[in-house]
């Protein structure tokens, strides 16, 4: 459980000082993974697509969608 906990108290650490020492202005985004294909450079592009992909609505939210769309 410790180890655990400690890779987590480090990698917060290490990030804030990267934000910090680079400057928010430099970096663009930030992407969290559970896996190593989330981090890795095609994971970044398929975040790239989900950012331009539809939201997803429920039915009454597109019906209300379309109803805008028709005025």
């Amino acid at each position: 459980m410790w180890p655990l906990v400690r890779q987590k108290m480090l990698y917060a650490a290490t990030r804030a000082t990267l934000k910090k020492e680079f400057g928010g202005a430099h970096i663009k985004d930030e992407i969290f993974g559970t896996a190593i294909d989330e981090v890795s450079l095609s994971g970044y592009h398929k975040y790239l697509e989900s950012l331009t992909a539809p939201l997803p609505l429920t039915a009454a939210e597109e019906e209300l969608r379309q109803i805008k769309l028709n005025e």
